[in-house]
């Protein structure tokens, strides 16, 4: 959720007129950094003039909210230009920028990036580093990550939960056949009983010998469901491990497309290795259960890339499309949580 000094600077964002916003961005990377400042020092002024009421405990907070309009608009003319000059614009994009001290970025939900403050920090002025961390992100969107995820998640689930089943019913019928066989002894003693009368001692039905049987030998609903999700408990280490790697797989992923868009769209490319680095830093809690691989291992695959892919043949590509095309227009979102990026079909 956006807290409101964020939604303040959203709608200070959205009320600078969008014919003076767009005319402002600049295509060309070499003065996009320049023009960018102008920007926001002209949005700097505006937003100045608005009363922000906070509470009592939200008084230290950064004045006025001029920090987050300076990262909504940077985010923004980021953003749109990644996506022009990779073709991503047929649909609409929606950008979040979090106002929590927070050294993160995710995509989540359908065409919806969210960036926080506190990475913004981090790397405050570079817009390289910025485009691969966006481009990143619209990875997972583009190449449709949420979406393989939910299926083979419920792919391997739905696996599992038969294989458990599976097993049971083996275990149920073992014990069937067992108390069968123990039932034909029991039934030989007892004729035995019938012929030598007090001589003999008849073989009992042992409490507890059957784990989904009950006294009658017929399977107890209750003891099978107990033991079904024991063995899915058992199964859930094998789901987490393939949800791990699949994770891994993922954001490997991602960060190849991310540099290519970065690339594509005029930006420096060892701006990757800077971001990079600055996550690198971030202390990981528990390594192996992280679906990201570790930081030392992406930076030697991005190496690996730059090696393989001609970079001069991709900022070409990408200045071609960007050259046909307009700067994407903006709106708020329906829920006034985040901003919408036009298609370029909602841009004309």
């Amino acid at each position: 959720m956006i807290c409101r000094s964020a939604s303040i600077a959203l709608t200070t964002l959205l009320s600078l007129p969008v014919s003076g916003l767009i005319s402002q961005l600049s295509i060309n990377p070499v003065a996009a950094q320049t023009n960018r400042c102008t920007l926001l020092q002209q949005r700097c002024k505006e937003v100045t003039n608005i009363p922000i009421q906070t509470s009592p405990k939200k008084s230290k907070s950064r004045p006025l909210a001029q920090a987050q309009v300076k990262n909504w608009a940077w985010v923004y003319s980021v953003m749109e230009k990644v996506i022009r000059a990779n073709e991503l614009d047929e649909h609409t994009w929606r950008v979040r920028v979090v106002n929590q001290y927070i050294d993160n970025a995710f995509a989540s939900d359908v065409n919806l990036v969210t960036v926080y403050d506190g990475l913004l920090d981090k790397i405050n002025g570079d817009d390289a580093a910025l485009a691969f961390i966006i481009g990143h992100e619209l990875a997972h969107n583009s190449q449709r990550h949420l979406a393989v995820s939910a299926t083979v998640n419920a792919e391997v689930l739905q696996r599992l939960n038969n294989e458990a089943e599976t097993e049971i019913q083996k275990l149920v019928a073992d014990e069937q056949q067992k108390f069968q066989q123990q039932g034909e002894v029991r039934g030989g003693v007892e004729i035995a009983c019938v012929i030598l009368g007090s001589f003999c001692r008849k073989v009992p039905i042992q409490a507890g010998a059957y784990l989904y049987l009950n006294s009658q030998g017929q399977p107890d609903p209750n003891r099978i469901e107990q033991q079904k999700q024991q063995i899915i408990a058992q199964k859930q280490q094998e789901f987490n491990k393939q949800q791990i790697q699949l994770g891994r797989r993922q954001e490997s992923e991602a960060d190849e497309f991310g540099y290519l868009y970065m690339v594509k769209a005029g930006y420096d490319p060892k701006g990757a290795f800077r971001a990079m680095e600055i996550l690198a830093r971030i202390p990981v809690p528990n390594p192996s259960i992280d679906v990201h691989p570790p930081a030392t291992e992406r930076i030697e695959a991005l190496q690996t890339l730059t090696r393989k892919v001609s970079s001069p043949a991709l900022v070409a590509e990408g200045a071609a499309k960007l050259r046909k095309t307009k700067p994407l227009t903006y709106a708020a979102s329906s829920d006034g949580q985040s901003l919408l990026i036009n298609s370029r079909f909602g841009s004309k």
